[in-house]
């Protein structure tokens, strides 16, 4: 049998009202009766209103020019089967990119009370999602050797060094390459930069030199 787009569409608007009836029974017939639900009812603040015979949330955007589905999403509940196929369809529509993402995807159309939490209770279950989104396993650092653990010693007088670049200055018409010699206090945040014009053992000494007669 071939299914039309309006009898999957009735089907879908007949289990979130089932779904509805069973979660917010109450909520539902304040809202025919008062036009108003009880505070300590959890979808309170979402300002819910019936429309088309399902519970949706009275948003800000009523007046944009978007679909109606996007203007006022239906709600669900935090728990329950269908909410769980609804997450679970997002998250696969989205190659398992994350939380926020398919809480965005799921928000034009859906609105699952602590969505968040839904969202998350849901993903921890998808070993993809799990694979994909696991705490990074970081290097355990070795013990740092004595030199950086003296302390009453003057600036530079345990230095490490290296070279970074090459930069590109202009001498009259063509391009040189430039170096810089980065000398680095070793128990301390203190820095000291010099130039090389090359990568020569010469060039070298020479900011070496430098550094001796500027720190001593």
């Amino acid at each position: 049998m071939h299914l039309s787009t309006e009898v999957i569409s009735l089907a879908e608007t007949v289990v979130v009202q089932v779904t509805q009836r069973v979660d917010y029974e109450i909520e539902i017939e304040s809202l025919e009766k008062r036009g108003t639900i009880r505070v300590s009812s959890s979808p309170r603040r979402l300002k819910p209103i019936p429309r088309n015979g399902l519970l949706c949330i009275r948003d800000r955007l009523s007046l944009a020019n978007i679909s109606p589905s996007e203007r006022h999403p239906i709600i669900l509940p935090y728990k329950g089967h269908l909410t769980d196929m609804v997450i679970q369809y997002y998250q696969e529509h989205s190659d398992h990119m994350g939380v926020m993402h398919v809480l965005c995807l799921m928000r034009e159309k859906f609105w699952v009370v602590k969505g968040n939490a839904a969202v998350w209770r849901v993903l921890s279950r998808c070993i993809s999602c799990r694979r994909g989104h696991r705490k990074v396993i970081e290097q355990l650092m070795a013990d740092l050797p004595p030199d950086r653990g003296e302390s009453g010693k003057p600036p530079f007088y345990r230095t490490g060094v290296d070279l970074f670049g090459p930069f590109y200055v202009k001498q009259g018409r063509t391009e040189m390459k430039h170096w810089g010699v980065k000398f680095t206090f070793l128990n301390m945040r203190a820095i000291h930069l010099e130039v090389a014009s090359n990568l020569t053992s010469d060039s070298f000494i020479s900011a070496f030199r430098r550094l001796l007669a500027r720190r001593g």
